[in-house]
């Protein structure tokens, strides 16, 4: 009876623990975030992403500079088991401006990907994004394709590039795949 007891108990902590595809709150060494500012073309924007207790945080300063205008932040995971995902759910809380989660395929990558936009409030929100409200985008350029499923995805990524200068900040607590 004791071992079925703490058996129990683990398959219920597994359970909890892998609620959200990426939950900020576990330590998941395993999704490494990058920045790609605007400078890689001349800008002068800064972006930095970090984890802050148990949030990922997507903060910095946005510069009009030189045709600056975006930061972009991109984890260097790829993400698996996506075949049968058509929607994304995010939990986020922000500053009240209009970010783009992003997603780039084998196809769409580098300068190139698959984004949805949404505002970013300063409550905490959950956001669901389609799969079909990712349209391809190059070089900032909405291109009138859009993404037909999510599989295969080759990274997932927050972008700003709403071209207003100034400072940033959006906190997101998890990432799951519907």
């Amino acid at each position: 009876m004791k071992s079925l007891l703490i058996l129990s108990i683990i398959c219920s902590m597994t359970l909890l623990s892998s609620e959200h595809y990426i939950d900020f709150g576990e330590a998941q060494s395993e999704y490494q975030w990058f920045i790609v500012n605007d400078g890689v073309m001349g800008g002068l924007s800064e972006g930095n992403f970090t984890l802050e207790g148990d949030h990922g945080v997507f903060s910095g300063d946005l510069s009009l500079e030189n045709n600056g205008g975006f930061s972009w932040a991109k984890s260097n995971t790829t993400l698996e088991n996506l075949s049968d995902k058509t929607k994304m759910k995010i939990r986020v809380k922000g500053d009240g401006r209009t970010y783009a989660f992003t997603v780039e395929t084998q196809t769409a990558q580098r300068v190139a990907y698959y984004g949805s936009t949404f505002v970013a409030g300063e409550e905490w929100q959950e956001i669901e994004l389609s799969a079909e409200s990712f349209r391809l985008n190059y070089f900032g350029r909405d291109m009138g394709e859009v993404l037909e499923t999510f599989d295969p995805a080759f990274r997932i990524g927050i972008i700003l590039a709403d071209k207003k200068k100034g400072p940033f900040r959006m906190e997101i607590d998890y990432i799951d795949m519907l």
